[in-house]
């Protein structure tokens, strides 16, 4: 697993050339790593996983070891704290679903897991992704069946519930979520906060948080717009199992978001999983259409 973490990183810095959107698939190279790696999904399901990421390592040639030969090596606590001063700039500001703070802490998980040692130009990658990200715009979000801009204000305010309770008790109608998908992320983005929580440092913590409430609010406000009311469909959705990765496999473009959407939802709730959780994961709607 550590060699395709490897490769995913490499993937991760070359795609911030191009954009901000394709280190999603270096993110769900490492997720699926570590679902396997952590044992956090059944026998059967890591060797089906094991080949996804092995189909997805060999189609994918930005993942190649060529080059790596040259690479520069830092030590991980100066690559962790130059990240985390590109991360404080407006970081009490959500910007793209809170994917600058999700990427870095893939990145910064991948590394301290399989004890990969960081290198400059993977810093240079990352850092350009970060900036790229924060000079974006918050994100839209679909209110009637059209795409609106909401500029975040106020936050919600601040309780003493996770990231996982704060997922699973909000909702969202049908047709929003079916434009825009933002329920996924809302678990990603928390569960990102939470595996670099301890190396941000108590008061960086405290503004992704701020962020993040922000942007609830704004998904919040949205609702009380929207008419259309109809519920999200629930199905208990079980990511640890053999039936769900069958399934996941069909899911073709989204199969990305399939890896890092289970590994935040296992990785957060671990052996304390019920009925309940299952149905709240399974509300996320790429995931719900599976058949």
């Amino acid at each position: 697993m550590k060699d395709y973490a490897i490769r995913a990183l490499g993937q991760i810095e070359a795609s911030a050339r191009k954009g901000i959107w394709g280190a999603h698939w270096g993110c769900a190279v490492i997720t699926g790593s570590l679902l396997v790696d952590e044992k956090l999904i059944d026998d059967e399901a890591r060797t089906l996983v094991t080949g996804l990421l092995k189909s997805m390592v060999d189609s994918e040639p930005n993942s190649s070891k060529a080059g790596s030969e040259d690479r520069v090596f830092i030590p991980r606590e100066l690559f962790a704290e130059k990240l985390f001063a590109e991360l404080a700039v407006g970081a009490t500001e959500p910007k793209e679903l809170g994917h600058d703070v999700i990427y870095s802490a893939y990145v910064l998980k991948a590394l301290d897991h399989f004890g990969i040692m960081p290198w400059e130009s993977l810093l240079d990658g990352v850092t350009m992704l970060v900036r790229k990200i924060k000079a974006a715009s918050p994100g839209w979000i679909t209110i009637n069946g059209k795409k609106k801009f909401n500029k975040p204000g106020e936050a919600e305010e601040k309780t003493a519930d996770d990231y996982w309770t704060i997922f699973s008790r909000f909702d969202r109608s049908r047709s929003m979520e079916a434009g825009d998908m933002q329920l996924g992320h809302l678990l990603t983005h928390g569960h990102a906060i939470e595996m670099i929580r301890q190396g941000a440092g108590a008061e960086l913590a405290a503004d992704f948080d701020l962020a993040y409430r922000k942007r609830l609010r704004v998904l919040r406000l949205a609702n009380e717009e929207q008419q259309e009311k109809i519920a999200l469909p629930l199905r208990e959705l079980d990511p640890r199992t053999r039936e769900y990765w069958t399934l996941a496999q069909s899911l073709e473009g989204m199969r990305d978001h399939a890896l890092k959407y289970a590994y935040s939802f296992l990785d957060l709730r671990r052996d304390d999983l019920s009925a309940t959780d299952l149905e709240a994961y399974g509300r996320i709607l790429w995931l719900n259409e599976l058949k």
